[in-house]
């Protein structure tokens, strides 16, 4: 079975900044985004809507943006995601849109 390539993308919504996260996210997902998020000062929220599969890297991602913006919310929060942060003991760093 061939997986879903994953994105992740910073984009502007109601003068917002969102990372939107697309099919399976993983160490190549987040690599790509690397140099773009570098110049990126705050992500409002994150919309998993479309996520298929997440691994350590893209939930690393996910930490590190809680890190740099608190109060981030969850928007659309894919079942994949509300696992796995229910699963890590991470749920609580998020707010729920």
């Amino acid at each position: 079975m061939i997986g879903t390539p994953g994105d992740i993308a910073l984009r502007a919504h109601e003068g917002e900044v969102h990372a939107v996260l697309v099919g399976e996210v993983d160490l190549d997902a987040v690599s790509r985004l690397k140099d773009e998020r570098d110049h990126v000062g705050v992500v409002h929220a994150v919309d998993s809507s479309e996520l298929t599969f997440l691994d350590s890297s893209g939930l690393r991602f996910l930490l590190g943006l809680t890190a740099l913006n608190p109060g981030i919310r969850l928007v659309n929060p894919s079942p994949v995601l509300l696992e796995l942060l229910e699963i890590t003991g991470t749920a609580g760093m998020f707010r729920i849109a």
